[in-house]
């Protein structure tokens, strides 16, 4: 499932060429490998520098990804600014949502499959379900330009994640997320042990919690959506350094140390050439994320199987997700695209 996510992604985010997303997804994967091996403590690539031993950490990357490339490019490119009239509504205009359920109503299936997944995350279910937002859409050439169904595509599904990585920590004990994981802990703090035995009547409790939690976001939304907004009237001379500072706070507060500013640099860098000859960064963050649950669970699974391939083969799951695999990477091969291209013409 994890290579899956990789190879979707790699698939949906490529402007051009699909290899390019494929590219970065397995570099994002082999950046994952870097660290003590998860089975057996042994350094991978570390190069004998000690802050590599505990891997490339998540937050750094993010930031370096995202944020650095946006900020340079911004200053490269510096915009005047122009004064921005507070116009329109601030309530929804609830026929523009039912216009567009259908897309509210596939991002936030997508949002709460990818969220059931232990150890991925609502990064990962946002940038799915942009990839498949996009390919649906008519105007997916309009999507991160101001596109309003690239913007519902990716909210309503990293929302949705919210209650899905409820679900296998709830019923199995197992997080599906980091914020997943932080409640676990919380609940453990209270002596409450999520899993089978769990008090039904405390579920019905997180469910009764989440309804009240988005009401109350959706209350504070309106009354703080036109003080943000003035974030706009800002120059990138002015706003673009403070996302600056604040990426690095954010970046140093992970470790505490200037290795995480070290590789949030770079890894910036390396973004910012990779935009340049349009290589989508989206998969090669997910690879990092998801390579650590990659490597660690197809290796244990080799262990227990003493190298044996054929569990990858005979259990009906594992069946299935290969499959998706060749399929996904057999529709991108030439021969196989003009097949179907022939049949549709027909």
């Amino acid at each position: 499932m994890a290579l899956f996510g990789i190879l979707l992604s790699g698939t949906l985010m490529s402007e051009d060429l699909v290899v390019k997303g494929w590219i970065a997804g397995l570099a994002g994967l082999a950046m994952a490998m870097v660290g003590l091996d998860p089975l057996l403590s042994e350094p991978r690539y570390t190069f004998g520098w000690s802050y590599l031993m505990s891997g490339f950490q998540v937050v750094p990357v993010l930031m370096g990804a995202f944020a650095i490339p946006q900020i340079i490019d911004g200053l490269r490119h510096v915009d005047p600014g122009k004064a921005i009239a507070l116009t329109g509504r601030i309530l929804p205009n609830f026929a523009a949502v039912r216009r567009h359920m259908p897309t509210i109503a596939r991002s936030g299936v997508i949002g709460t499959g990818v969220g059931a997944l232990p150890g991925v995350g609502e990064d990962v279910a946002g940038w799915v379900s942009y990839g498949v937002g996009k390919s649906a859409s008519h105007d997916g050439k309009n999507f991160g330009k101001g596109s309003i169904e690239g913007l519902l595509s990716s909210e309503t599904a990293n929302n949705a994640c919210i209650g899905g990585a409820l679900i296998p920590l709830l019923v199995l004990g197992i997080p599906g997320s980091p914020p997943a994981a932080a409640l676990m802990g919380a609940f453990k703090i209270n002596n409450i042990i999520p899993g089978p035995t769990i008090d039904p009547s405390i579920i019905l409790r997180v469910c009764a919690i989440m309804v009240l939690a988005s009401l109350t976001m959706f209350i504070m939304g309106l009354f703080t959506a036109r003080v943000f907004i003035q974030i706009l009237r800002l120059p990138q001379t002015v706003f673009l350094p403070v996302v600056l500072i604040l990426t690095t706070i954010g970046s140093f507060s992970v470790g505490g140390g200037i290795n995480d500013l070290y590789l949030m640099l770079g890894v910036g860098a390396l973004a910012y050439f990779m935009n340049l000859l349009k290589f989508p960064i989206a998969p090669l963050v997910i690879g990092v994320i998801l390579g650590g649950l990659f490597d660690e669970t197809f290796r244990r699974s080799l262990l227990l199987s003493d190298g044996d391939l054929s569990g990858f083969f005979n259990r009906p799951t594992a069946a299935v997700l290969l499959t998706l695999n060749v399929a996904l990477i057999a529709g991108q091969l030439p021969v196989v695209r003009r097949t179907f291209a022939r049949l549709r013409n027909r």
